[in-house]
């Protein structure tokens, strides 16, 4: 399986679907879940699911979305 690394959270592939990933989302410091990242069908992208009780500054958020931008961008070229 897949694994991206960036300054703040670990993206990791935990399972391949026939045209589709499912990711988890792990902060680096504890390496605990922070939420998923999922194939969103009828918005036809992925989107990144949150786990309750979770908080984020902008350069959180700001990795979250460029990875999203990487998937979909995989995705579209398919």
């Amino acid at each position: 399986m897949r694994k991206y690394e960036t300054k703040y959270m670990i993206f990791a592939e935990v399972r391949k679907k026939p045209k589709t990933s499912v990711w988890e989302v792990l902060n680096r410091k504890g390496l605990y879940s922070l939420g998923g990242i999922e194939w969103y069908s009828p918005w036809r992208q992925y989107v990144y699911i949150p786990n309750p009780g979770t908080e984020y500054n902008n350069s959180c958020l700001t990795e979250i979305a460029e990875f999203l931008t990487k998937l979909n961008k995989e995705q579209k070229e398919k």
